[in-house]
């Protein structure tokens, strides 16, 4: 648990961060090279109209997918209650 807790508190510092600004192009790649080849090409602009969007900056694009999803699944398992109580816990210590 105590691993998941500070994998939680990483992905909220990244949250805290501007995200990156990507070229089109470089996006696209990132994309590919995150599903290791997996999908096929003409896919790949179907998930990028889902999980990019234009740059507030206007400079390029980002990826607008939530990383805490990426969280261990047996995370999301525990009732909000049991999580409550470790945070609270952990901040205590922390």
């Amino acid at each position: 648990m105590q691993t998941i807790i500070k994998e939680l508190i990483q992905f909220e510092r990244k949250l805290s961060k501007p995200a990156p600004v990507y070229s089109p192009e470089i996006i696209r790649k990132r994309l590919v090279d995150g599903l290791y080849n997996q999908v096929k090409p003409e896919y790949i602009d179907c998930l990028l109209k889902r999980g990019s969007q234009p740059s507030k900056c206007g400079k390029g694009v980002v990826f607008s997918r939530d990383i805490r999803l990426q969280i261990e699944s047996s995370f999301r398992k525990l009732s909000h209650d049991t999580l409550m109580g470790y945070l609270k816990i952990y901040i205590v210590i922390y």
